[in-house]
């Protein structure tokens, strides 16, 4: 769904500008806002249909296995609904531009 490289710059806030073509597809996929979660040294951002279905798998993910349950933790209790403004841009939370050692 999403393809290429696109350089970003992020002010002062922590807004980031999404691509237009990006913008258009996830507003098509779901009325629901997009969803921003950790992923090792860099943050994805999925459409609202995609997330739900990623949540689900990790939550699947067993309960024994402590790995397993950090891995959960560190992606789906970081992530972050992340509604796009008039201007086309995310609020990327402090923890999250941390978490990426985004300035």
């Amino acid at each position: 769904m999403f393809r290429g490289r696109y350089e970003h710059t992020m002010d002062t806030k922590g807004r980031l500008s999404i691509p237009s073509g990006f913008r258009v597809e996830i507003q098509r996929r779901s009325e629901n806002a997009p969803v921003l979660t950790n992923r090792g040294d860099h943050l994805e951002l999925f459409p609202a249909d995609v997330w739900e279905r990623k949540e689900e798998e990790l939550l699947q993910l067993s309960e024994f296995d402590t790995d397993a349950q950090d891995f959960q933790r560190y992606v789906v209790g970081d992530a972050s609904d992340s509604p796009l403004d008039a201007q086309g841009r995310i609020l990327v939370p402090a923890l999250l531009r941390n978490e990426a050692d985004l300035g």
